[in-house]
């Protein structure tokens, strides 16, 4: 399952963008069967905050 930050996706490329994903991590790289991509305001998610942090820290 994949949590995304809904801000950063616009609302038009969402599908395309599980599209991608259930492309490349299924068919391309065998990594999994089936990918759940769900989209979440990160003010309501605290882990979506914390890999905002992460990422942040990353950089």
């Amino acid at each position: 399952m994949l949590n995304i930050d809904e801000r950063n996706v616009k609302t038009e490329a969402r599908h395309q963008l599980k599209e991608f994903l259930c492309t490349e991590f299924s068919t391309e790289k065998n990594i999994v069967d089936d990918i759940s991509v769900t989209y979440f305001d990160s003010s309501h998610s605290k882990l979506i905050q914390l890999a905002d942090v992460f990422l942040t820290v990353i950089k």
